[in-house]
């Protein structure tokens, strides 16, 4: 659990609202707030919706919903005692308010009082069973007291509920491994890490748990190195009004990234937007902005927030990377001689990066992709390599030489990186297309149908299979299969 943020001056002004208010003699007595106590500095941000949150509720004691929005707001950032006695107070003002109920159920597990979080879950449910992240929830915690056949039954709920949350399906997950049937727990986890939405750390943890006890080790490993490098979204929209309580800085940058993730571009350009204000000297919030522009296809507005970014702070390399990208990404449907002089641009800006810091993986990856459009392949294959040692999160760098392989006409070696690739990153998609590729140059053509199976279950529609399967099954002989871009391209 992050560790609590303490705040300055919310309580001075929590202690001034209370000397106004005046509570009538009629009215049944009702508890004050609970006042934070100020032992350290904090975002200002976090102090002023603290205080605005508190005010509020003294200003009107017996308002149930100003009750839960301070209890939120305490939640989300971290305050979990004061959080649980809002939610309380909440819920003796209205015992079937059942987001309250669920709530404090959440705050109470993160305190480490399971008990109470299974009693108010449970309540929780009783009032609504119709939401599906309340009984995965309910029968993750039931494992932990090893109630496993009730945990089963939660889990399956949760899935008739919303058959899109892969977090029920883990729960099965976990109760077949722990049952030690580990082929079943292994097709299921395969099915979640397979889906658009099952990047989930918990789910890659498990699946490297389940084939080390089948003794392979090395993809155990690598699956266990891939799931430290993942956020994972929760998938529960009730904790997510939670979440936008949350203040300060790091808050928002978080909750932009969030926004990125869900593609939700304006919103997020708005909250950099309103961060940049408020810290007018930070570099990372101007390159963040890039980003975003980027992915909406805007270069030139992306290339003019990384150069103030630079501006901010000129020893920001990612900054100088995200210029690289940029030139890179302009040099593909550029004529000479602007193509050669973004590649040369590109150049400079790489030099500068590795001037700071010579081992920042994206980087180094950036650089193969550099080197290949020079047409210089086995340097470009050392750089793509090197790249995936520094920077495992991202697959696309085994891809890359993978491709590189295949372009020298080395299929084997290709076969062996992309097995890796698709070890941590089995929804890549273009990785079945070069897998096919390779395998119709070896002479291997059922497999390279199977490949091209892979594609078709995990996105029947994409534009390059009917032609691809079509051309395979008339000519064994047939050349390459259509290869596009890979998906994390630069810039994507």
């Amino acid at each position: 659990m992050r560790r609590r943020v303490w705040l300055i001056g919310a309580a001075a002004a929590i202690v001034t609202a209370v000397a106004f208010v005046v509570t009538r003699s009629s009215e049944p007595a009702l508890p004050d707030p609970p006042v934070f106590t100020i032992l350290a500095d904090a975002d200002p941000d976090v102090a002023r919706a603290i205080t605005s949150a508190t005010k509020a509720v003294l200003e009107d004691r017996s308002n149930h919903a100003r009750w839960v929005k301070l209890a939120m707001v305490y939640q989300a950032n971290y305050m979990l005692p004061e959080a649980a006695q809002c939610y309380e107070q909440a819920i003796s003002m209205n015992a079937q308010d059942v987001q309250s109920w669920y709530f404090l159920a959440i705050v109470r597990s993160y305190g480490g009082n399971l008990d109470g979080a299974v009693e108010a879950l449970r309540r929780s449910i009783a009032i609504r069973d119709s939401y599906a992240p309340a009984h995965r929830r309910l029968g993750e915690w039931l494992i932990d007291f090893n109630e496993l056949d009730e945990a089963r039954r939660e889990f399956e709920i949760a899935i008739e509920l919303d058959a899109n949350d892969p977090h029920a399906p883990i729960g099965l997950a976990r109760l077949a491994l722990q049952a030690n049937r580990l082929d079943e727990a292994r097709e299921i986890l395969h099915q979640v890490t397979n889906a658009p939405n099952g990047q989930i750390a918990l789910a890659f943890q498990l699946l490297g748990a389940v084939y080390q006890r089948m003794g392979q080790t090395e993809r155990a490993q690598r699956l266990v190195q891939h799931s430290r490098t993942i956020t994972s979204e929760d998938h529960d929209s009730w904790l997510n009004t939670v979440n936008q309580h949350r203040a300060g800085q790091e808050a928002k940058l978080d909750y932009a990234k969030q926004l990125v993730l869900q593609q939700r571009f304006d919103e997020a350009i708005g909250v950099l937007h309103s961060l940049d204000r408020y810290y007018p000297d930070d570099a990372v919030i101007p390159n963040n902005l890039g980003v975003i522009y980027r992915a909406q296809g805007r270069l030139e507005d992306s290339t003019k927030e990384f150069l103030r970014a630079k501006q901010r702070n000129n020893t920001y390399f990612e900054a100088d990377y995200n210029l690289a990208m940029n030139c890179l990404l302009e040099g593909e449907s550029a004529e000479e001689p602007i193509r050669s002089a973004l590649l040369q641009s590109a150049q400079q800006h790489l030099d500068r990066v590795f001037v700071i810091n010579p081992s920042y993986g994206p980087a180094v990856g950036l650089h193969g992709s550099l080197l290949k459009q020079h047409g210089k392949l086995e340097l470009a294959l050392s750089r793509f390599h090197e790249a995936a040692r520094l920077d495992p999160a991202r697959p696309q760098w085994l891809y890359s030489a993978a491709v590189i392989l295949h372009d020298l006409g080395r299929n084997k070696e290709a076969l062996d990186v992309l097995e890796q690739v698709l070890t941590s990153a089995p929804y890549f998609i273009q990785a079945y297309f070069t897998l096919a590729n390779a395998y119709v140059a070896l002479g291997r053509t059922e497999q390279a149908q199977a490949a091209l199976q892979s594609v078709a279950q995990l996105q029947p529609d994409h534009p390059a299979l009917a032609e691809a399967m079509k051309r395979l099954n008339i000519n064994r002989n047939t050349p390459n299969l259509p290869r596009q871009s890979p998906p994390n391209r630069p810039g994507n």
